[in-house]
């Protein structure tokens, strides 16, 4: 906390250069309660928990399950591993880089300090531990940013050296990698007695623009910035200040880094030895944002995950006194790097209604040549497709293969659920109609699909049924329906908590409205509902999900109970009842198909677009093929259905054209049929002449129509255009499709 609180002004503002003397603001004892709002910090909650339910040892998925559902803000390989999880994609495919593009980022490095404190003297157990943990977010030398991290505050707390603890750090990570061969060479710079400023220049003329995720000058690879925290280390010979100065003044991710640095030497100092100016102004009381936790609560969950671990370990306990089985060598974790082979991935999300949306996503330089998917349910294709629609709610086998122009061969698949909850209509209701509390006046707050992250501090997001009232009188707050719905359930999502109430005074019940009368029904809540007092009470806006023992019929649903605290009111910030998932879905929606259904370009990302018969204006209402590094071969894109249709034509809207491309090349399009074994080329005449050549100016203004009409209608089960993909990032444009039938 002292570390990233201390250097947090100075983050990335100093990027291929070191922060001048005096470029860090002085430390005063008041600044490490920011680390209360941090994400350096605050992250590795949801991991605590994960343990504390499940023990110490537990599966990753409990663990990626909680990381999943946590509502703080995330950045970049955090960001796309949540989001990944949120989307089906479990891990630990969830942190490779086929999916994450920040996969060698710094995230897992800056939030496993919990892990190796929870190992003492455990070094090879605390590097396997965090290799597994680490492909929730990252991969490869991102994820080995977590082990160095991790094996180094294990050995602190037996170390006699700093040196000692670097070599923990270093020996666990598999020779001939990245990440390995960067460390080496700031070991080798020490060694050599060069300075620490000698050093990172070292690091930034051969090392600085390796990163895949920001690239040019700034850098938030995790090998780079590992390389930061080490230099802090060595350089700072076991003095505090000069630890976090030195890593600090590295720049880049310049407050993660001393961050690390300083809780490493933390743990290898103990507590007794850390000076009073970075203690004495800690606020006991304040919790981490978006957690029910304060640094104490924190510090005593680890304590006693720890000691899990170590009876685990085979360490015994004896007169306060533990004794741990010594490591005699140190054992690196699996090898694996961010490679250049041929891979493809797909990622399959559930977008409404059994519409699923299919991204495939190919990485290498190898073209690829054939591709197979296989839905699960009895739907093939030999062809990427961008959506698909399920019939059934229900559990799905997907399968893929994919072959590249050398022959190289990769298959794959991922289960996927299909199911969809009923959106409920109806009126929110309460016994307090004119509250003159610090919440909204409007009661709709409390039914509109609006859930607050935890820990939100928002009075407008909820309703309160504070009226000065002197005395208790039960309250309600709930949903009227606009018909009869099936349920069982309703999550009831409390709002803020002030010094004289804003809950329950004891664990409410809920009534169901049964022919126009409200009757009580026995549910079972997800977790015990607080005492009637401020300090019982846990962040704002947490969930309490109650469940009934069997679906009801019902008109509406509410909560109801005794207000608590001394002005005798509760706080609501939503009321969703749990309705029974639809199992079959009504849709004939055409089925995309596309060359690229990953695109990385500035149009949309959803292909839909293309099919909903509105002619784009901007980057936003058009879809293009774009992909950073050119797929190869022809670009297509088209549709296919469940039923043959007789074609008769296809009218083409081009998007927008850019500098680099936007076009078909060589002023030819094609028109292929789908004859349900194959796509079939057939002769069309178009209305006015595609134009060639290969630069933006030759092909005229934005968003054009062109018309490709079948010299012969053809019976067929879809239909697309083909060609060459223009320009020198080969990629095509298109605003929308309108295919033209007998029907």
């Amino acid at each position: 906390m002292v570390g990233v609180t201390w250097s947090a002004s100075t983050e990335f503002r100093w990027c291929g250069s070191i922060i001048p003397e005096g470029g860090m603001d002085k430390w005063t004892p008041a600044m490490i309660n920011n680390g209360f709002g941090q994400d350096d910090i605050y992250v590795e909650i949801p991991f605590l928990d994960a343990m504390k339910e499940n023990g110490a040892l537990c599966d990753v998925s409990y663990m990626a399950e909680k990381f999943r559902d946590s509502q703080f803000p995330l950045w970049h390989a955090n960001m796309w591993g949540r989001n990944n999880l949120r989307a089906g994609i479990p891990y630990p495919d969830s942190g490779h880089y086929l999916y994450n593009p920040c996969a060698d980022d710094i995230d897992w490095q800056i939030e496993c300090d919990f892990l190796g404190m929870m190992y003492p003297g455990l070094a090879n157990a605390s590097a396997l531990r965090s290799f597994d943990i680490g492909h929730i977010m990252n991969y490869g030398d991102g994820v080995y940013g977590g082990v160095f991290i991790t094996a180094m505050h294990a050995a602190a707390y037996t170390a006699g050296s700093i040196d000692e603890i670097v070599n923990a750090g270093i020996s666990v990570i598999p020779e001939n990698t990245e990440f390995r061969s960067l460390i080496e060479d700031v070991i080798a710079s020490y060694e050599n007695g060069e300075t620490w400023e000698e050093c990172w220049q070292m690091l930034e003329d051969k090392w600085a623009y390796t990163d895949n995720c920001i690239g040019g000058a700034g850098n938030i690879d995790a090998k780079l910035n590992s390389a930061y925290v080490l230099i802090g280390l060595l350089w700072g010979e076991g003095d505090m200040a000069e630890t976090i100065i030195i890593s600090c003044r590295c720049g880049q991710d310049s407050d993660c880094n001393p961050s690390s640095a300083a809780s490493i030497l933390g743990n290898f100092l103990g507590a007794e030895k850390i000076e009073a100016q970075y203690k004495n102004g800690l606020d006991k009381t304040r919790k981490f944002s978006n957690t029910n936790y304060t640094f104490y609560e924190a510090v005593e969950l680890n304590f006693d995950l720890m000691k899990e671990v170590l009876l685990a370990s085979g360490a015994t306990l004896e007169g306060g006194v533990w004794t741990i089985p010594a490591t005699k060598e140190y054992i690196p974790v699996p090898w694996e790097q961010w490679e250049d082979n041929f891979e493809v991935g797909v990622n399959v999300e559930h977008i409404g209604n059994g519409v699923v949306s299919i991204e495939m996503t190919k990485f290498g330089k190898e073209p690829l040549k054939s591709f197979y998917i296989d839905m699960g349910d009895g739907f093939t294709a030999d062809f990427p497709i961008a959506q698909y629609a399920y019939k059934k709610a229900g559990e799905y086998t997907v399968k893929w293969r994919a072959e590249a122009q050398d022959g190289t061969v990769v298959s794959h698949s991922r289960i996927i659920t299909i199911k969809e909850e009923v959106e409920v209509e109806g009126t929110p209701i309460c016994s307090i109609t004119a509250p003159t509390g610090g919440g909204s006046k409007d009661v709709r707050v409390i039914f509109d699909g609006d859930v607050p992250p935890v820990g939100t501090n928002s009075s407008s997001q909820q309703y309160d049924t504070y009226t000065g009232a002197k005395e208790a009188v039960s309250v309600y707050a709930g949903v009227q329906f606009a018909k009869v719905y099936e349920i069982s359930g309703v999550a009831f999502t409390e709002g803020k908590h002030f010094h004289d109430g804003g809950w329950f005074a004891e664990a409410p019940y809920i009534e169901i409205l049964v022919g126009g009368e409200w009757k009580r029904v026995d549910a079972e809540i997800s977790k015990p509902y607080p005492g009637n007092d401020l300090t019982s009470q846990g962040a704002f806006f947490e969930t309490y999900t109650f469940t009934f023992g069997k679906t009801v019929e019902c008109e509406g649903v509410r909560i109801a109970g005794m207000p608590g605290g001394k002005a005798y009111f509760i706080s609501v910030g939503e009321i969703a009842p749990i309705c029974e998932m639809k199992n079959d879905f009504e849709n004939d929606i055409v089925i995309p198909v596309c060359s690229v259904t990953k695109p990385e370009g500035s149009g949309a990302k959803d292909i839909s677009v293309i099919f909903d018969g509105k002619v784009g204006t901007d980057a936003k209402t058009q879809y293009d093929t774009y992909t950073k590094t050119p797929v190869g071969g022809d670009a297509y894109v088209g549709c296919i259905y469940t039923s043959q249709k007789t074609v008769t034509g296809v009218i083409f809207t081009e998007g927008r054209h850019f500098e680099n491309g936007g076009w078909f090349a060589g002023g030819e399009i094609r028109v292929e049929i789908f004859t349900g074994s194959e796509w079939k080329a057939v002769e069309a005449e178009i209305s006015s002449p595609y134009p060639k050549g290969e630069k933006k100016a030759d092909f005229g203004n934005d968003f054009e129509a062109y018309t490709l009409t079948l010299k012969a209608p053809a019976q067929c089960l879809g239909v697309r255009i083909a060609g060459k993909a223009g320009g020198t990032s080969e990629f095509i444009s298109i605003s929308e499709l309108t295919v033209v039938t007998a029907e």
